[in-house]
């Protein structure tokens, strides 16, 4: 048994003094029990601790831990994230800003915007 990637980004939190941030690109398509594996209770239950099925080992996520997940609503698979996982988010919605996209490529200069 080997530690899983969450375990291994909250050991590596709990030895930092600043804010620690886990970036779960499109987590509706991630292997959910392979990124938080057991961890997942503690997502709800932050100021728990849970015995590590391998060791027994008591463990929690440290306060500086944070967790940012991008969630394509477009994907057919957003159906198989469950509710479980979703009360343990709070969702931003995010649109592209067409604006902003004109004005840096008009500052950087190095295309033609054809809007």
């Amino acid at each position: 048994m080997v530690p899983g990637r969450f375990l291994e980004f909250c050991q590596k939190a709990a030895s930092c003094l600043d804010g620690c941030v886990l970036i779960v690109d499109e987590i509706n398509r991630a292997n959910l029990s392979l990124v938080f594996g057991e961890l997942m209770y503690l997502l709800e239950y932050r100021d728990g601790l849970i015995p590590l099925a391998g060791s027994g080992e008591l463990f929690g996520i440290p306060e500086n831990a944070l967790i940012i997940a991008t969630m394509n609503t477009a994907n057919r698979s957003i159906a198989l994230v469950g509710n479980a996982l979703r009360r343990r988010f709070a969702f931003i919605s995010l649109y592209p800003s067409y604006e902003l996209l004109r004005r840096y490529r008009e500052k950087k200069g190095n295309c033609q915007w054809r809007g």
